[in-house]
C-alpha cells in the first residue's frame, strides 16, 4: 500500500528475480512509478527475458487517498491568566487526528480529536488527519499566554469635605486605567489615568490596568466625606486698632487652627 503524497517509487528496488526487465501498468514511467491522483488497487507487471525465456510476475499497488486537512480548530487561544481548555477539532469520517509541536511533523504531542495546551508557554500546533496510514497537510493553530498588567497603584483612601467635589484622583501604571463603580467590575465609570468622581458615587470604586485583553487585579480607593467645618473669629471685623495696640482674635473650633493674614 501506498499513499497518493508518497513520492515516486523506484520499482526497481522490489525485484527478487532477475534484473534489467521492464515495467508496466498504470502510473508507470520506466521503473518509476508515480501514486500522485490515483486513487484505489493497480496492477504493475515486471518481465525480464525474451522469446521462449521471458518470465513475468503481476503484483497489486494499493494507492490510499490523502484525507483532507483538518478544519478549524475550535477552542481559545489567547490566555491571560485563565485556567487552560483544550483545543478541539471535529476529524472528517473515518480518519484519526495527530498533533505536534513542529511543522515538519516530527514531534507527536497527542492523538485524538483534542489537545491541552502547555500552560503559560506561547506555541504553535500543527494537526494532520491520518487514515489508512496516509497523513493531510497539517492545520495550524497558535496559542498565545500574554503577560499581565500590575495591579494600579493608587491612594487606600481619599477624603473630601461634605458639599465640595472629591478631588482628582491619580492611578499609576502600565496599560489604560479603568475605572468602576463596583467590585464585580461591570460599571465602568472613566478611562484614563486621573479621574473625578462626580454626582452620586460609590463609597469605593475600582481601578484596574487593562493591556490588550488582560486586566489586572482591580485596586480599591475609599471615599470618606468628612463634616464641613465652619469657623467664626471674634471679636468680628472689620476693626480699627490704635498703633502699637494689641488685640487677640479667638476662633469658634477650640483645635486645628491655622492663622494666616492671607499673604503670599
Amino acid at each position: 500500500s501506498l499513499c497518493e503524497n508518497t513520492g515516486v517509487l523506484n520499482l526497481n528496488t522490489l525485484i527478487t528475480g532477475n534484473a534489467g526487465g521492464t515495467w508496466s501498468g498504470t502510473g508507470v514511467s520506466g521503473s518509476a512509478f508515480n501514486p500522485a491522483g490515483l486513487n484505489g488497487v493497480y496492477a504493475i507487471t515486471y518481465s525480464s527475458g525474451s522469446g521462449v525465456c521471458q518470465a513475468s510476475s503481476t503484483q497489486n499497488i494499493r494507492v490510499n487517498p490523502v484525507p483532507p486537512a483538518p478544519g478549524a480548530v475550535q477552542g481559545r487561544t489567547t490566555y491571560c491568566n485563565e485556567p487552560v481548555e483544550p483545543l478541539q477539532v471535529s476529524p472528517s469520517a473515518g480518519t484519526s487526528v495527530e498533533w505536534y509541536s513542529d511543522a515538519s511533523l516530527t514531534t507527536l504531542l497527542a492523538s485524538g480529536n483534542t489537545l491541552t495546551p502547555t500552560t503559560g508557554i506561547t506555541a504553535t500546533y500543527y494537526l494532520v488527519q491520518v487514515k489508512d496510514g496516509c497523513r493531510s497537510s497539517a492545520t495550524s493553530v497558535t496559542v498565545q499566554f500574554l503577560a499581565m498588567p500590575g495591579v494600579p497603584e493608587v491612594p487606600d483612601t481619599v477624603r473630601y469635605c461634605s458639599g465640595q467635589d472629591v478631588p482628582a484622583i491619580q492611578a499609576n501604571g502600565t496599560g489604560t486605567m479603568v475605572w468602576f463603580a463596583d467590585a464585580g467590575l461591570t460599571t465602568e465609570l472613566h478611562r484614563g489615568n486621573t479621574y473625578s468622581p462626580t454626582g452620586n458615587f460609590p463609597a469605593s470604586i475600582y481601578v484596574v490596568s487593562e493591556s490588550g485583553t488582560c486586566r489586572s487585579s482591580p485596586a480599591q480607593v475609599k471615599l470618606v466625606q468628612e463634616q464641613a467645618i465652619t469657623v467664626n473669629i471674634s471679636p468680628a471685623g472689620p476693626l480699627t486698632l490704635c498703633r502699637n495696640a494689641q488685640l487677640t482674635l479667638s476662633s469658634s473650633q477650640p483645635s486645628g487652627n491655622t492663622w494666616s493674614t492671607g499673604a503670599q
